[in-house]
């Protein structure tokens, strides 16, 4: 754990440095800016073999979500403390993830803790989401059921699919807001 800690200090150092060098030598106004994205997803890009849907007994999912959080560099390391107070006010780890079927079924860092326990940290963290991160979430949704799979690779198979979509909606997001956060007004145009 100490060893992580370090890396990220120096990283952030290295990252400070950088930009100080680029600033310098493209001798621009202002500071460089990058953004962050998180990639997840939640269900699986398989088909059903004998056409029957069912992901309770293990079969493939009707849909495939895959999610990107994007943070502003600058931001990065405050979200990560945030992020980790949170953890540690709730009796988690730092290596712990939080995953919303965990949450749910009471399974992985979960495991243990009551239903009302595990829906209280869930409002806490949507609570904490919205009112201290300063993040922005696209997302895309794939009814894997109306994907045409004689199509190429690429338009059939959800994983490729969802994730060419998210770095297009990813990219816009950059056009749009590179160089200032969104208000409300920008992000509902989206």
């Amino acid at each position: 754990r100490h060893i992580v800690h370090s890396i990220l200090f120096y990283r952030d150092i290295l990252f400070d440095m950088l930009c100080e060098v680029l600033c310098t030598t493209l001798d621009c106004a202002s500071r460089i800016t990058m953004h962050m994205m998180y990639v997840a997803e939640s269900g699986d890009p398989g088909y059903p073999k004998t056409g029957q849907w069912n992901p309770t007994s293990g079969g493939p999912s009707q849909s495939f979500i895959r999610a990107g959080i994007i943070a502003h560099s600058w931001r990065w390391a405050t979200l990560d403390s945030q992020i980790s107070a949170f953890k540690r006010t709730r009796g988690l780890t730092w290596r712990q993830e939080i995953k919303a079927t965990d949450i749910r079924r009471g399974t992985g860092a979960f495991s243990g803790r009551s239903k009302t326990e595990r829906i209280h940290i869930l409002y806490d963290l949507l609570d904490t989401i919205g009112r201290e991160l300063e993040i922005f979430i696209i997302a895309v949704s794939v009814d894997k059921k109306s994907k045409d799979r004689t199509q190429r690779k690429r338009l059939s198979d959800p994983s490729i699919y969802s994730m060419e979509i998210l770095l297009e909606r990813y990219n816009h997001y950059l056009e749009q807001f590179a160089h200032f956060p969104p208000s409300c007004h920008d992000v509902a145009s989206l």
